[in-house]
């Protein structure tokens, strides 16, 4: 959970993706958690040996009690941390990211499915001043305020930060913007509402 914050109007304003209630999201199948999905994509900038392994790492769920049959969704939801995009989405993504959104496949039954993470950006997050419990693994368990270093992510679509790459990927408020002209199904951002 991040914590409000004031926010300086001269800066931009941070989000993460996120999926939107009634359409498809994501369920991992295979025995690894979203911690190592994340490591492997932040580490290698693969899932190739994770589904050597396991074989699909996730399918689609279209159906929920809550919901009943799920919309189609473009960007089917696996967390804050990992956005997902159908393939044929990616194109028009990172046309919009640019060099600093990097894409995977992700092993999914029944869909064709491409992760994507963000080049880390060294100082992108100023731990001193942020409030985050991290395990013995550096594992953020819970951020309660996360202060976000404006100069250091200046001009740049999305990233994550160098020292805890398992952060979610932080897009700017300009990306988000050019990102929702996609009208990408089942897409939408959570705002980070950062402290500077």
């Amino acid at each position: 959970m991040v914590g409000r914050a004031k926010r300086d109007s001269k800066h931009d304003s941070f989000y993460y993706s996120c999926g939107v209630d009634g359409f498809e999201f994501c369920e991992i199948i295979a025995p690894v958690g979203l911690h190592e999905i994340n490591e492997h994509l932040h580490r290698r900038g693969t899932l190739r040996d994770l589904a050597a392994l396991h074989g699909s790492l996730v399918q689609l769920v279209t159906c929920d009690e809550d919901f009943g049959e799920l919309n189609w969704s473009d960007a089917p939801s696996l967390g804050l941390a990992t956005p997902v995009f159908r393939t044929e989405c990616v194109e028009r993504v990172a046309a919009v990211l640019g060099d600093q959104a990097l894409f995977a496949d992700m092993p999914c039954v029944g869909a064709s499915l491409v992760a994507m993470w963000a080049k880390p950006i060294k100082g992108a997050v100023d731990w001193a001043s942020s409030h985050a419990v991290v395990d013995a693994s550096k594992r953020v368990v819970a951020v309660t305020q996360l202060c976000i270093n404006a100069s250091a992510v200046q001009g740049v679509s999305c990233f994550t930060d160098a020292e805890l790459p398992g952060l979610p990927v932080t897009f700017s408020e300009s990306a988000v913007r050019q990102l929702r002209v996609l009208r990408l199904k089942g897409s939408d951002f959570l705002s980070v509402d950062p402290k500077f």
